[in-house]
């Protein structure tokens, strides 16, 4: 007399949250055969994350309580999950310097009148923004274009601070005017 037990459990999409946020599907298949002193065991489950599937097979086979044969097979296909790329704290630092450069450029290229005492001391704030502009975009992973986009940046904002000290502010109005078109640049790249 042939004895058959099947058991089959399936938790189709058991999606269970994680401290991590994170979902999985499970699915599991389990068959179990008798028949005298002979036991066979199939099991089969599968299990879905985020950009993995693995998968097991297992089939056991005993008589009178000794393992005769055990086979098991486990494959994992794993895919590149996109994510949006996370802003490092160097690339919110130059968002945040670029912010206060561009307007501090806008203001010097304006027709208001501005005594020299007051240039110079735009003149230094902006020296000092292109400066650290300068230092966290060579510190992220940013291209070589925008890389020199922050060397030219710094490089006319010292001609710019130069012209200042010189006194000749048409001069420093066209450096200014040079600097504001790459911090353009160097903002758009930040966003």
């Amino acid at each position: 007399m042939v004895r058959c037990h099947v058991i089959f459990f399936v938790a189709a999409s058991l999606a269970v949250s994680s401290a991590f946020a994170q979902t999985y599907d499970s699915k599991s298949k389990s068959e179990t055969k008798v028949k005298g002193t002979e036991v066979k065991t199939k099991s089969q489950s599968e299990t879905k994350t985020p950009g993995s599937t693995i998968k097991s097979k297992s089939e056991t086979t005993t008589r009178g309580g000794v393992v005769v044969k055990s086979k098991t097979q486990i494959s994992e296909k794993t895919k590149s999950i996109k994510t949006k790329p996370v802003k490092t704290k160097k690339v919110l630092f130059v968002q945040r310097d670029i912010n206060q450069l561009e307007p501090l450029l806008v203001g010097v290229n304006s027709t208001a009148t501005i005594n020299s005492e007051t240039w110079m001391r735009l003149a230094n704030e902006a020296n000092m923004l292109a400066n650290r502009i300068y230092a966290n975009t060579r510190s992220t992973p940013a291209s070589a274009e925008v890389i020199n986009a922050a060397r030219d940046l710094r490089t006319q904002v010292q001609m710019f601070r130069t012209e200042v000290r010189t006194g000749n502010m048409a001069g420093a109005r066209v450096h200014a005017q040079e600097a504001l078109t790459l911090a353009y640049r160097i903002d758009q790249w930040s966003s």
